[in-house]
């Protein structure tokens, strides 16, 4: 499988035999690298979701997904344990457990085993997210990568199927984020300060990606209008 260590990919290969996980999705970094073959990746974050955003639940089938664990890695670290939220080590590889209650769920997936494998518009939709929670050149480098693969139209599509106005808390709000996140691939300096202080070592990348490449590649991706 392309796009995971082979650390990762023993733990995966693992996990996605689990009928427990059949509720969860392998997203970020990891999904889109497994898709693309661009960089190689580490994690592994599953996430869950309810149709739709709303109050915060509880992981399903987390005591039963723990047992497992345990019967089956050797080496165990549970970094952080909320009924909502697990980070732990499975034989030195980082697996994160959420129940996301903010943001909207893939709806069109493919699956490893057992465990939900969102679409590349959705994966867009997904890491355009995560770029307006944080600035990352990791996020920056996986979306350069992912725009050849769309219309510019596609990107607030994806978006809006992603953010919800939970997060936003209102619908100029989304809009108005969407294109603060858009403004982030066209700052220079941002970029610049980025690629300085992630240069990702470790990970293998199909082909360089720089400040000046992300300029050209967004440069005529344009903003939502918004009305007052």
């Amino acid at each position: 499988m392309q796009g995971v260590t082979e650390d990762t990919l023993k733990v995966l290969e693992v996990i996605k035999d689990y009928k427990e996980l059949e509720q969860y999705f392998l997203i970020g970094g990891t999904a889109l690298a497994i898709k693309l073959g661009h960089r190689l990746s580490e994690d592994l974050d599953l996430f869950t979701y309810r149709k739709f955003p709303g109050s915060r639940f509880n992981l399903p089938n987390l005591d039963e997904i723990f047992a497992k664990f345990k019967s089956d890695f050797s080496e165990i670290k549970t970094e952080h344990y909320e009924k909502t939220d697990v980070t732990i080590y499975l034989d030195g590889i980082k697996v994160q457990l959420r129940a996301e209650n903010q943001f909207h769920g893939p709806k069109k997936v493919d699956s490893i085993g057992h465990i939900g494998l969102p679409n590349e518009a959705e994966l867009l939709g997904m890491k355009l997210v995560a770029l307006s929670l944080r600035d990352t050149w990791r996020d920056i480098f996986d979306l350069t990568h992912l725009v050849d693969k769309f219309d510019y139209e596609d990107f607030p599509k994806a978006y809006n199927s992603i953010m919800s106005s939970k997060y936003t808390g209102s619908k100029n709000g989304k809009k108005k984020l969407y294109n603060a996140t858009i403004s982030k691939l066209k700052d220079e300096n941002l970029l610049e300060k980025l690629y300085r202080n992630d240069p990702m070592e470790g990970l293998i990348t199909n082909r360089e990606v720089t400040p000046k490449i992300v300029l050209e590649k967004f440069a005529a991706l344009t903003y939502i209008e918004v009305k007052d």
